[in-house]
Parts: structure tokens; C-alpha cells; sequence
């Protein structure tokens, strides 16, 4: 809109403008909606103008400012001069806003000192928020009441504040939660329109009573909770959190939430085109079909509500395949480093929603005039002896129906239950991340969420099927989806029928010398003593992660007796303790070799010319860190500090 004073609701528009109206920069838009912003009444501001009529007659600069501003009519001393400013809605709250700006600012508060200092009250915080805006970007429109809604026009930002308290305006509330889920239709239904960010500031309550009417405002106004955010009005004074919100969503979340909301609208869209469908493929349906169905696909397999809920299942899924709104959003998604988890919080329907995916019957919903609590595929069953073992039939139900059922044992995959805590947002998140996970199955039983870790499918049993009907010993939890059983299953029969390879003896490297040297910082190698005897004087037996020295007595007394001679020396490591610890290791009987996870070991080195894993580096509170023991086929490199260095060198 060019003519910003004829927008109903009282509109302020502090756009900046660079010259002609071809070289302003595009801004986005943030709307600020407080009541605050409302100017003194026109009767309250018709006593003042004497002494404005006055200020603008005795000085010309103020008179030329004026007229600039509000384009008045006439001479400044006829009574209509400033009939145009007084009658016109946004003229009054412009000039609030542009006082500050006159060229005799001094005089003018002067002369309104009291209006001024109520109108600086009343804003001054959200004057902050204004100002940051702006400084941010964004082209700021203020209003002090609902402005009417062009679809034409759809905001980046919306800032709003109301008290939210015992004591609020909910008639006011309601008329605001009203418009934004206008503005919330509108751009569900265009194909252009961006959903606007929404910025609830209000006066501080308690915590959780804050958040409970933060929650009713959002869901009344059917915002997205992306799209919404609550401030409390007490911090707008400290840390600027609303223009922080605003700039973070404009430059970093805007474009790939839209992304989200495309997919959002094709999948609500898709699914009311195709439940539509179905719906009328569903009331075309005759009852000979539902018994061609019984009668041809079911014999000996099943129940015919298995069969139908499967099909339509199907036929949901192809439907919604095939809308091209749907598919080209969720195709159009970018890659999954750049979603942002961490910044929205998950719901509680994600966990929901795949708990429904993979249970077709629960606890409440297996009563026995169902018929449901027959044994067939797919059955859970928890043990009342030992609550935390969980069992699934994996027999086909064809066999348990017709009693092919070797010795009549059913076979079944055993798993440990876990309760979950789904209070903390984390936790929803692992439940849900637990739940797409093929090792792990989530169910609940009344509001408690459990998980069911199969470990590794490795352990299957048979069970009697009058052991299984015994409700003293296992009671019936539920059914899983036979998509989620089937790969239980088949990773069941997998793991059963493993081929493996015969077990390997250890290998091992013969040490045939040690050397022992004594290293200092910025001198190197100062001293170096060495055991060869062109025999094998130790064993090195590696493992995946670390190794075994193993040194007869004799060898480990000379190594002693070695690094002795060294510590001992004139230039010897003087400003290391317990330098004799190392030694001390050596001559202790009961030690039989060092070792990857022993005491002395601070960095074993295979990297030399063998084929083994490094160890990595381990420290303890009483190793002697001083010490670098490696076994590598070549002298290793130095390393900074003052240090002792055992090299165990392999034939």
C-alpha cells in the first residue's frame, strides 16, 4: 500500500525509502500489534493545539516540517489547518512516532511534556522491539488493533501482545486468535502465500501457566508450533529474544520450514482426495464381494478385517503415491543435515504414530468374543512370571489353524522390556528414533511407552500352545503389524541359519629385541639401552583393540635393571617422579606381561609394519604417563616432553 494513512487500525508504516520508489530495497514485512501504539484520543489532542498552533506560527522550520509530514490545509491560523491531521486514523499515531524527528523536539516535548512521557511509557519496551526490527531488516508496520486482512499481503512476521492471565481480555483474544487462523486458511489453500512467523509477546505468569495459554493462543490460532514462539515481555528489556526469533527464522529457518509446510499441505490435501475416494470405492462395494474376498484370498490364512484393512491400506498408499502435489514436496526436501531437529519439538503423535504402524491389535482391544485371542503369527505375549520377557509367534497362522504344529510347540522369538520416559522432549525423540530401528519394537499399554529389544534375533524357543493360552503364564499384549513380525522373522531364521567359520587360534609376533631409551624435550634420544640375543626374548598376542606382551623373568630382570641405569644417569628425566615405578612393574612376580589394558601401557603402536589395529590412547589415574611402551617394526618417531621409551621390536 502506498497511502500508509489510509489503512484502517491505525497503521504506522517506518519503512525506509533510498529516493524514487524503483530504487527501495524490498524488506520483508513484520506486522507489530499492541494497543500500546495507540495515540491520545482526538479530544485530547484538540486541547493541545493552541499551544501546537503557536509553536508552528513563531517558527517556520517546524511549520515546513509539519507540512511535509501531514500535509495540512490553509494558513496555520484558520481553525481547519489541522483538520486533516485530527480526522485521519493513522495521522495521530504517526505523529508520536515522528516527534522526535522536529526540528524544535525540545520545545514541542515541552509543550506536551505530559502526553509525551505517557505515550514513551507505554512503548518504550516495544519501541526496542521496533527499532531492532528495523535495524534487522525488516519493514515494520505498527498497529493498534486488528488491521484487516489482504490476502495480498501476507506478513514475514507477526509480532502481537496480550496478557495471557486469569484476568485477560478473552474477547479480544479471541478476535485475534480468529484473525491469525484467517491468515493460517489462507495460506493453506494459495499456492504462493508463506505462513507468517508469530511472535506472542506477553507479561510474564508463572512458567507453567504460561505455557498452557501460550498452547491454547497457538492452537486456537491454528499456527503451526514452528511457526510460533511466546516471549515473555520481561525479557524484551534484557536480551532482545523477539528480534533475535525473528532474524534466526528469517535468515535461517524461513526456506527449509517451507519445505516441511509443502509437504504438510500435499499430505493433508492428499489423503482428504483419497479417503474421499476410498470412502465412495468403499459404499460401491457389494456384499458378494466380501465374499469373493473370503472366499478366494483367505482360505486357511486368516480373518477377512485382516485382509480388508490390509487392502485399503494399499489402496490408501497408492492413492496418495499418485498425488503430484504430495510427491513433488517430498521429493523437493533437501538433504537430512540441514532439517531442523533440535530447534522445533517433537509431538508426542510421532511415537503415536509408529506405534500404530506396528500394532494391529492392543491389550483393550483383544477381548475374546473377537476372537482375537487365538494364537496366530504376529502375537506378543508378556510373561507374568518375569514381566520383562516378551514373546512374538512367528509360526504361520495357516499351521497353527489347521494343527500342522510339530509336538504342538509354537515357535517364538524372545525380547527384554524396557520402560520409556516420554516426559523429557529427548526421550520422544529416541522413542521415536527406537522405534524406526529394526532391533527394537515400541508398544504401550495404557499411557506407559515400553521398548522391546530382541537381541539380535538370536534367541527363539518353542513354546506349548496350551502354555500360551495359560493366562497364570503369559498374558496376550497385542498383535504386531505382519510387515514388522515378517522382518523379525526372517532376521530370527537368518541368525538360526548363520554359517560360520572356524574359530582361529591366537596369532603371534616373536619379540627378538627391546630397546629402552631415555627421551628429552628439544635433545631427543639421550640414552639408549638395548636387549638382543638373536633369540625370541618375549611374545607379543594381539587382539582387536590392544595386545598381550608376554617376557620371561629373566628378560623383564634385565629390563629392569636397564632403565635403572638410566634414571640414574647425570641427565636423567630429574623432573619426573616415580620414575623408579617403572622398574618396580617389571620386577613384580605376579605381573606376566604388559598389556593393552594394564597399568603401565600408555600407547601401543601397530602402525609400523603390521597389520593390526592401534590400540589408541588410555590414561589411569596410576599409570606412570612418563612411560611409552610401543611394539612396532621400526624405531618410532619422537614425541614432545621428557620420556621414557620401551620399543618391543617383532622378528
Amino acid at each position: 500500500m502506498n497511502n500508509n494513512e489510509d489503512m484502517s487500525g491505525g497503521m504506522l508504516n517506518l519503512a525506509t525509502h533510498t529516493g524514487s520508489s524503483m530504487l527501495r530495497v524490498a524488506r520483508p514485512r513484520a506486522y507489530f500489534i499492541d494497543d500500546a501504539w495507540a495515540a491520545p484520543q482526538r479530544q485530547v489532542l484538540a486541547a493541545c493545539i493552541p499551544s501546537l498552533r503557536q509553536l508552528l506560527s513563531d517558527h517556520q522550520d517546524v511549520r515546513e516540517w509539519f507540512v511535509a509530514e501531514y500535509k495540512p490545509v490553509g494558513d496555520v491560523r484558520t481553525s481547519a489547518y489541522f483538520d486533516p491531521w485530527l480526522e485521519n486514523a493513522g495521522a495521530d499515531i504517526k505523529f508520536w512516532g515522528k516527534i522526535a524527528s522536529s526540528p524544535r523536539f525540545g520545545e514541542l516535548r515541552n509543550e506536551w511534556g505530559e502526553l509525551a512521557s505517557i505515550w514513551h511509557a507505554r512503548v518504550e519496551l516495544l519501541e526496542k522491539v521496533r527499532v531492532g526490527l528495523h535495524d534487522a531488516g525488516f519493514e515494520v508496520v505498527l498497529f493498534h488493533s486488528l488491521p484487516p486482512f489482504n490476502p495480498n499481503d501476507v506478513p514475514s512476521i507477526i509480532v502481537i501482545d496480550y496478557m495471557l492471565s486469569n484476568d485477560a481480555d478473552y474477547k479480544k483474544i479471541a478476535e485475534s486468535t480468529h484473525w491469525l487462523s484467517g491468515v493460517s486458511a489462507h495460506c493453506f489453500k494459495s499456492t504462493t502465500a508463506t505462513p507468517p512467523f508469530v511472535l506472542l509477546i506477553s507479561s510474564a505468569l508463572n512458567p507453567s501457566e504460561t505455557e498452557t495459554k501460550a498452547l491454547e493462543f497457538r492452537k486456537g490460532s491454528r499456527t503451526m508450533s514452528s511457526y510460533f514462539r511466546m516471549v515473555p515481555k520481561a525479557d524484551l528489556q534484557f536480551d532482545g529474544r523477539v528480534v533475535g526469533l525473528a532474524k534466526e527464522y528469517h535468515t535461517i529457518s524461513a526456506k527449509k520450514l517451507l519445505e516441511f509446510y509443502s509437504v504438510y499441505k500435499g499430505l493433508r490435501k492428499g489423503y482428504e482426495e483419497a479417503a474421499k475416494e476410498i470412502a465412495e470405492s468403499i459404499e460401491s462395494l457389494e456384499l458378494e464381494d466380501l465374499v469373493t474376498f473370503h472366499a478366494a484370498q483367505l482360505k486357511d490364512e486368516g480373518t477377512l478385517d485382516d485382509y480388508l484393512a490390509w487392502l485399503y491400506g494399499q489402496v490408501l498408499t497408492s492413492k496418495l503415491l499418485k498425488k503430484v502435489d504430495f510427491v513433488k514436496a517430498g521429493r523437493g526436501v533437501g538433504s537430512s543435515d540441514e532439517v531442523l531437529l533440535g530447534q522445533l519439538k517433537p509431538q508426542q503423535l510421532i511415537p503415536e504414530l509408529f506405534y500404530e504402524a506396528s500394532f494391529l491389535a492392543t491389550l483393550e482391544q483383544t477381548a475374546p468374543e473377537c476372537g482375537l485371542e487365538k494364537i496366530q503369527f504376529a502375537n506378543m505375549y508378556q510373561s507374568l512370571c518375569e514381566p520383562k520377557i516378551v514373546l512374538l509367534a512367528v509360526s504361520q497362522t495357516c499351521d497353527l489353524i489347521q494343527c500342522k504344529i510339530t509336538n504342538d510347540q509354537v515357535l517364538c522369538v524372545e525380547g527384554a522390556l524396557t520402560e520409556l520416559d516420554v516426559a523429557a522432549e529427548a526421550s520422544l525423540l529416541k522413542l521415536t528414533i527406537d522405534q524406526i530401528a529394526k532391533e527394537h519394537q515400541v508398544y504401550r499399554v495404557g499411557q506407559k511407552y515400553f521398548s522391546v529389544d530382541w537381541g539380535g534375533f538370536k534367541d527363539l524357543r518353542t513354546v506349548k500352545i496350551g502354555h500360551l493360552d495359560d493366562r497364570r503364564m503369559w498374558t496376550l499384549i497385542g498383535r504386531m503389524n505382519e510387515l514388522y513380525a515378517l522382518n523379525i522373522q526372517a532376521s530370527a531364521m537368518q541368525a538360526v541359519g548363520r554359517i560360520g567359520l572356524p574359530v582361529v587360534p591366537h596369532y603371534v609376533h616373536y619379540i627378538s629385541k627391546i630397546s629402552i631409551s631415555l627421551i628429552q624435550q628439544n635433545q631427543g634420544r639421550i640414552a639408549t639401552k638395548e636387549i638382543s640375543s638373536g633369540d625370541v626374548v618375549g611374545i607379543i598376542r594381539p587382539h582387536k583393540a590392544n595386545c598381550d606382551i608376554f617376557l620371561p623373568s629373566h628378560i623383564r630382570e634385565e629390563m629392569a635393571q636397564l632403565i635403572d641405569v638410566l634414571i640414574a644417569l647425570p641427565n636423567a628425566l630429574k623432573g619426573i617422579p616415580n620414575a623408579a615405578d617403572v622398574s618396580a612393574l617389571l620386577r613384580d612376580v605376579a605381573a606376566r606381561g604388559f598389556t593393552g589394558k594394564g597399568d603401565m601401557e600408555r600407547k601401543i603402536d601397530f602402525k609400523h609394519g603390521l597389520n593390526i589395529s592401534r590400540s589408541g590412547e588410555r590414561s589411569t589415574k596410576d599409570r606412570p604417563k612418563f612411560a611409552k611402551i610401543f611394539a612396532s617394526t621400526a624405531v618410532p618417531a619422537l614425541e614432545n616432553g621428557d620420556y621414557l621409551e620401551i620399543v618391543f621390536l617383532p622378528i
